[in-house]
């Protein structure tokens, strides 16, 4: 009887924590796998934003913002706007990816994986990869 015991808390526990864990999992933007292509050669400027649930920014009594999570290597400068709004500056002709998390107060409502790339010869384009 113990045994039984013992593998039933075991059980509970293990799904208590999937439940958190799948709790904490973070919703992705729409905007969450977009390439973004300048109608230009490098340098290039694009302008974007993030979207969740058809909302561009957070309720009137709420601070909207958003976090650089990750972004890769290549030569660009993510310049914040109002809002979940922002402009890239890409300076190279390889592909930049950026995770960008968009805020309410201090809570993450959304994570995008967001591509930007200069008009060049990059063809096919690459698929995004998290970094």
């Amino acid at each position: 009887m113990s045994n039984r015991v013992s593998l039933l808390v075991a059980c509970v526990a293990a799904l208590m924590l999937l439940a958190v864990s799948a709790s904490a999992a973070v919703p992705r933007c729409a905007e969450d796998g977009l390439l973004m292509e300048s109608a230009q050669a490098y340098p290039a400027v694009v302008k974007g934003g993030l979207t969740y649930n058809g909302l561009r920014s957070c309720d009137k009594d709420q601070r909207t913002s958003f976090d650089v999570a990750n972004f890769s290597k290549a030569s660009s400068t993510l310049v914040m706007m109002n809002n979940w709004e922002f402009i890239v500056s890409i300076r190279s002709d390889a592909p930049v990816v950026y995770t960008l998390a968009a805020k309410c107060n201090d809570k993450v409502v959304c994570e995008a994986d967001i591509a930007f790339v200069a008009k060049s010869s990059y063809l096919p384009l690459p698929k995004i990869q998290k970094l």
